[in-house]
């Protein structure tokens, strides 16, 4: 936990899953350190991408992601993730069928959707803190619910608050 707790988006989802867990988002400390999440051999919580390789520049590819992954363009590494990495995702969720799947990130709705085989996000949910406006999805048309939410750690309509993160758990 003390080694997750370096990087802000660690802190976030632990912010997060305290708050789904009934919890304050400034009692992340306590929370991680009895539940332990994403801890090798600690049971509970899996924390995963659609896509691994980091995008922190998502509108650009360059020759570190092509050296690094083999395709010449992001689009060419996204066409080959959904046919190859999504299915083996899918068979992950039917098999160990968590009670949640969180999707971070609007605007890989649609591949959330495929990865939890799910049909239709439920309407769309809106909420104002800090007068930046959020959104978020939820659907149970899948092998298990799903919530797509903003991404945690970017921009101001993301879950970049404690108000945020626990208007969005509740």
């Amino acid at each position: 936990i003390d080694l997750q707790l370096n990087w802000p988006f660690n802190v976030a989802a632990f912010k997060l899953l305290a708050s789904l867990d009934g919890r304050s988002p400034t009692d992340y400390l306590a929370f991680a350190h009895e539940k332990r999440p994403f801890e090798r051999g600690c049971t509970g919580y899996f924390k995963g991408k659609l896509f691994p390789e980091a995008f922190y520049n998502i509108p650009a590819w360059g020759d570190e992601a092509i050296r690094t992954t083999g395709f010449p363009s992001k689009a060419d590494y996204q066409i080959w993730m959904r046919k190859e990495r999504f299915p083996v995702l899918t068979s992950w969720i039917e098999k160990c069928r968590p009670k949640l799947i969180i999707g971070l990130g609007l605007t890989h709705a649609d591949d959330f959707l495929t990865v939890a085989q799910a049909s239709e996000l439920a309407e769309e949910r809106s909420f104002e803190v800090n007068g930046h406006s959020k959104r978020m999805f939820t659907t149970q048309s899948g092998l298990v619910p799903l919530a797509i939410l903003p991404h945690l750690t970017g921009g101001p309509n993301g879950l970049n608050s404690n108000e945020a993160i626990a208007v969005a758990a509740q």
